[in-house]
C-alpha cells in the first residue's frame, strides 16, 4: 500500500526508462547499418575518408609546377606554403624559354618590297656595344593593330596617313645564328639590316650604317 502520488511518479519513470531503452536499441541499429553498409565493397566510412584523402592529394599534386620545356622563372611572386587562390586574374611568374628565341625588328611597309624569309641579317645589340651578330629572316608578321576592328554599333571612321608620310609598320621576325640562346636576353633591344641582294650598293651602305651603330655604342661610355 502506499500513496497513489508514488505510483503515477513510478509508473512515468518506468516510461522513460523503456523510452530510452528504445532509444538506444534505435542508435544500436543505426550504428549497425552504419557499420555493415558499403558502396561498391567498401564501407561507406572507409570510402568516405578514401575521398577526402583523394581530394587533399589531388590539391597537393596541383601544386607542383611544371615547366614546359627548358628554362628558368623570373617575377616570382608566391612563396612555399602561399596560397595562390582558386581564381586568378593575372600569373603568379613569368616563365622564360631557353630556346627557339627571335628578334623582332619592325620595318615601314614600303620598306618590306623585296624582304624574303631566309635571308641574311646582321645585327647590333646594344647588350654588344662594338659587336655583330648574324642571323636570317624567319617570317614576316603581316599585320597590326591598324588592320584590327572590334565588334560594336558604331561606324568606324577612317583616317587614312597621307601618302607621304611613312605607312605603318610590320615585324619581321628575325633567328640568331649563335648556339647560346642565353646570350639574348629578353627585351634586348638594337638595330638590324637586312640583306635581299649580295649585289647591291644598298647593302653595302647597311653594313656601314650597323657597324657604324654598334661602334658608337662601344665609344658612348667615354664621350659621357
Amino acid at each position: 500500500a502506499g500513496p497513489e502520488e508514488d505510483a503515477q511518479k513510478w509508473g512515468a519513470q518506468v516510461a522513460a526508462n523503456s523510452a530510452g531503452i528504445k532509444e538506444a536499441q534505435a542508435e544500436e541499429q543505426r550504428s549497425r547499418l552504419k557499420y555493415q553498409s558499403e558502396i561498391g565493397g567498401v564501407n561507406t566510412t572507409v570510402a568516405s575518408i578514401q575521398a577526402e584523402l583523394d581530394q587533399a592529394r589531388f590539391y597537393l599534386d596541383n601544386t607542383l609546377l611544371v615547366a614546359p620545356e627548358d628554362g628558368f622563372i623570373i617575377n616570382l611572386q608566391v612563396r612555399p606554403g602561399m596560397v595562390s587562390g582558386d581564381i586568378r586574374f593575372g600569373a603568379i611568374a613569368s616563365f622564360i624559354c631557353d630556346e627557339d628565341r627571335f628578334v623582332l625588328a619592325q620595318f615601314f611597309q614600303e620598306n618590306l618590297k623585296y624582304v624574303k624569309p631566309g635571308q641574311p641579317v646582321e645585327l647590333a645589340l646594344d647588350l654588344y656595344p662594338g659587336q655583330i651578330w648574324t642571323g636570317r629572316v624567319k617570317a614576316i608578321w603581316q599585320g597590326s593593330g591598324a588592320g584590327q576592328m572590334l565588334p560594336s554599333g558604331t561606324l568606324p571612321s577612317f583616317n587614312a596617313a597621307p601618302g607621304e608620310a611613312p605607312q605603318g609598320q610590320f615585324a619581321v621576325a628575325i633567328t640568331l645564328d649563335d648556339p647560346d640562346q642565353s646570350k639574348f636576353p629578353i627585351g634586348t633591344q638594337g638595330r638590324a639590316a637586312i640583306y635581299t641582294s649580295t649585289s647591291s650598293s644598298f647593302d653595302v651602305l647597311r653594313k656601314v650604317a650597323i657597324r657604324s651603330y654598334t661602334w658608337y655604342n662601344w665609344l658612348y661610355p667615354f664621350s659621357l
